[in-house]
C-alpha cells in the first residue's frame, strides 16, 4: 500500500474511531461537519474508494436520480457524459429511444435528421 493511501486510510480509521466513541458512525457523519468533510475527502482523494462509492450510490433508484440530476447540473460533467455518450452507438441508440417516445421530441429528431441528409445530399454533389 502506497505512503498516501495508508495515511488516508489511517485517518479515516482514526475518525471513524474517534467518532464510534461518541457514538454511532453514521450519525456522527451526519451531524459532524468536521467528521463528515474529512470522510468525504478521503472518498474524493482515492479513485477507487470514489468510484466504489458510485456505485452504491448509483446502485439505489433514489440516490440514482440525485447523483445524475447533480452531474447534470455541473457543466464540465455533464458536458463529459454527453461526450462520452456521443462516441457510444449503443448510448446513442438509446437516447434517440428516449427521444423518440415523446411525440414533441420525435418531430423534433425527424427534423433534424431531415436537416442532415440535406446536407450530406448537398455535400454529395
Amino acid at each position: 500500500m502506497d505512503r498516501n493511501r495508508f495515511g488516508w486510510t489511517l485517518i479515516v480509521v482514526g475518525v471513524l474511531s474517534l467518532a464510534g466513541c461518541g457514538g454511532d458512525v453514521a450519525n456522527e457523519v451526519r451531524t459532524n461537519v468536521q467528521v463528515r468533510d474529512r470522510v468525504m475527502a478521503v472518498f474524493a482523494s482515492d479513485g477507487a474508494l470514489a468510484e466504489a462509492m458510485t456505485k452504491r450510490l448509483l446502485a439505489e433508484d433514489s440516490l440514482r436520480v440525485r447523483v445524475v440530476e447533480t452531474m447534470l447540473r455541473d457543466s464540465p460533467s455533464a458536458a463529459h457524459v454527453l461526450s462520452r455518450i456521443g462516441h457510444n452507438p449503443e448510448a446513442v441508440d438509446l437516447v434517440l429511444q428516449a427521444a423518440l417516445a415523446d411525440s414533441a421530441n420525435r418531430a423534433h429528431v425527424i427534423t433534424l435528421m431531415k436537416g442532415l441528409q440535406m446536407g450530406m445530399n448537398a455535400a454529395a454533389k
